[in-house]
């Protein structure tokens, strides 16, 4: 029988977690987006790992992981920005992950009823530049003792941009059906 139990996440209190994903080949552990970047926890051993350091945690920080972009999730109706490896053999977990570059959108200050003033965010309005997407590979193994260890992220060897230079937008990702890539 299953039992619901609380996720224990990192325990900061400036951003709330979201989109978790349970890893497909271990029930235990769970990926999540904190503050722009990915964590993973495992729910039995409580030990909690950022796995990647691109948002710097600042407000307007450009780089983020994990997180679609403001165009991916408006006019593609694409909210994920992480997926688990479905299936692997080698005891290696991996995570593919879309890293977000908005260094180029403009910021525009919108009006809100918690900040005098406004608060500015990044939007990328018709006719100025977008967001730049790549995808990277984080990979970890667990310890006897239930610790995420050996982390280490993997970028492809070609940029798509490069091979594609005419690429705008990553609409659509996924591993393929042997989960190799």
């Amino acid at each position: 029988p299953l039992f619901p139990t609380e996720l224990r996440t990192c325990q900061y209190q400036d951003y709330s977690p979201i989109d978790p994903k349970i890893c497909p080949q271990n029930s235990d552990l769970v990926a999540y987006v904190y503050g722009n970047d990915i964590y993973v926890t495992h729910s039995i051993s409580g030990h909690d790992c950022r796995l990647t350091w691109t948002h710097g945690g600042k407000r307007n920080d450009p780089l983020s992981a994990g997180v679609p972009s403001y165009v991916m999730q408006e006019e593609f109706n694409r909210y994920h920005g992480f997926w688990w490896q479905p299936q692997s053999t080698d005891g290696i977990y991996r995570i593919c992950f879309e890293e977000v570059d908005e260094s180029d959108v403009n910021i525009f200050t919108f009006p809100s009823a918690h900040s005098y003033g406004g608060e500015e965010y990044r939007f990328p309005r018709a006719g100025c530049p977008n967001a730049k997407s790549s995808l990277k590979m984080v990979e970890f193994r667990l310890s006897e003792n239930l610790r995420i260890q050996d982390v280490s992220i993997k970028e492809l060897q070609t940029p798509l941009n490069y091979l594609f230079p005419y690429l705008e937008y990553i609409v659509k990702i996924g591993w393929t059906p042997d989960s190799k890539y």
